[in-house]
């Protein structure tokens, strides 16, 4: 499990002067600080699970950070991605992870959205182009049978899922343990 913060500086300087968007009503507006942008509680990271805090803002979990290095550097091709807010930075996300040559899946379920309407158009219409949309059940049951799908809410956070890989010599995939293994 790979989490990722978004958390500023009260002077939001990482963002420079911006004019428009999300650098502009994130300042404006005076998001993601202090303790509005700690997790969730009771889905605070476990011992052992990465964290990405290196963010210099934006949507996208890949965007200022080292998550695709970590990733390759671990050699972790399959991702799964939920939190908040589903249409901007899972979104976001999804889309970057598609263009770096990740295998992708949302776990839309496991993701907020703004509104229902955002979450059933996010699914038709645009998730097919970039990764596989799943439920929270879907992924207990076939991807990682010791994870609670509660746990899959992630407050603020956008969440990656992973499974490692090694090529043996037999040219299959295999996740080093032979099963699915929690990272």
């Amino acid at each position: 499990m790979i989490h990722a913060s978004l958390k500023f500086e009260p002077t939001f300087k990482v963002l420079g002067e911006a004019t428009n968007g999300l650098r502009k009503m994130t300042r404006d507006h005076g998001a993601f600080l202090g303790e509005q942008a700690e997790f969730f509680p009771g889905f605070e990271p476990a011992e052992g699970e990465h964290v990405v805090r290196e963010r210099a803002g934006g949507s996208s979990v890949f965007v200022g950070t080292t998550l695709d290095g970590y990733l390759r550097n671990n050699r972790i091709n399959e991702i799964y991605l939920s939190g908040f807010s589903l249409r901007q930075c899972v979104e976001s996300s999804m889309r970057n992870a598609h263009d770096l040559g990740y295998d992708t899946n949302v776990i839309y379920d496991a993701s907020a959205g703004y509104t229902r309407k955002q979450q059933d158009d996010f699914v038709a219409e645009i998730a097919p182009f970039y990764a596989n949309a799943i439920t929270a059940q879907e992924f207990a049951a076939g991807h990682n049978p010791s994870l609670d799908p509660a746990r899959l809410w992630a407050g603020l956070s956008s969440v990656v899922d992973a499974r490692r890989y090694d090529d043996r010599d037999d040219g299959r995939t295999h996740n080093r343990a032979g099963q699915y293994r929690r990272i």
